[in-house]
């Protein structure tokens, strides 16, 4: 009996040795990788381009006693190409900056109104030809993704004139050009799509309606802005500026600080 657990004993440390050193050969599971996602801080610019559709609200202030369409709107749509700057900073998932920009309307017309007042010989024409934006933006970063809303400053100048409809030329002396100023709201989402040595590069969409505040335009050239004068009017415009973006960002504060757990 005694040989008996004694051959058991031996032959239970014989296969405990083995365990322990098998187990000592197992590769170890290596530890979850813990990979930096993309930091959205740093400085940036670029160009955009796009459409954008324009609405003009035009009043006669004073109105004309006896006149017919004393107000009235028209549209006038065109293509936009435009310039960008910004500077944001992350923390954890949200990215806050501000940034600046200009939209020029690349062959942009006139929105024309035929008949007005008591003259129903001219076109009235208006337009807005470029728009400045400054604001601020507050994204969500999602990998390489960021998704933005923004809002701000907006300023603009409008300009409106007579045209003859018999001759196609200009009524000389019923121009006006006055800069009105208003805001703008927006979103849009940007995408890294390269990481680089100097600069990443993005691309992205951007939205952003524009209110101009109503503002008032007489005659400023042959006819001073007087009581009673009959083309004192007042434009209110609205943009809505739709655009695809090519940005470059710079990282002035180091490596990423921003952690994805997986």
């Amino acid at each position: 009996m005694n040989r008996i657990w004694i051959s058991i004993s031996a032959l239970a440390a014989v296969c405990s040795s083995a365990s322990l050193a098998y187990a000592a050969d197992m590769p170890v599971k290596a530890a979850p990788v813990v990979a930096a996602a993309y930091d959205w801080s740093g400085f940036y610019g670029g160009i955009n381009g796009g459409g954008e559709s324009q609405k003009h609200d035009w009043a006669f202030n004073p109105s004309i006693p006896g006149a017919v369409n004393q107000a009235f709107s028209e549209r006038v749509d065109s293509a936009t190409v435009g310039l960008h700057v910004g500077v944001q900073k992350q923390w954890n998932q949200f990215v806050f900056g501000v940034e600046g920009g200009v939209n020029d309307f690349a062959g942009l017309g006139f929105a024309r109104h035929t008949g007005y007042g008591v003259d129903f010989g001219s076109f009235a024409d208006m337009r807005v030809k470029d728009i400045y934006t400054a604001g601020g933006r507050v994204g969500y970063a999602w990998q390489n993704w960021m998704f933005y809303g923004s809002g701000g400053y907006a300023t603009g100048y409008v300009s409106t004139r007579l045209v003859s409809i018999a001759t196609g030329l200009e009524v000389l002396g019923f121009a006006t050009s006055v800069r009105q100023d208003g805001w703008y709201a927006g979103a849009g989402f940007d995408y890294m799509v390269m990481k680089g040595q100097v600069a990443d590069v993005i691309l992205g969409a951007d939205y952003k309606h524009v209110e101009l505040d109503s503002a008032r335009h007489c005659n400023n050239n042959f006819i001073s802005c007087v009581v009673l004068n009959t083309n004192m009017h007042d434009i209110r415009t609205t943009v809505d500026i739709v655009t695809a973006r090519l940005t470059f960002k710079f990282n002035p504060w180091g490596p990423a600080a921003v952690v994805a757990k997986y």
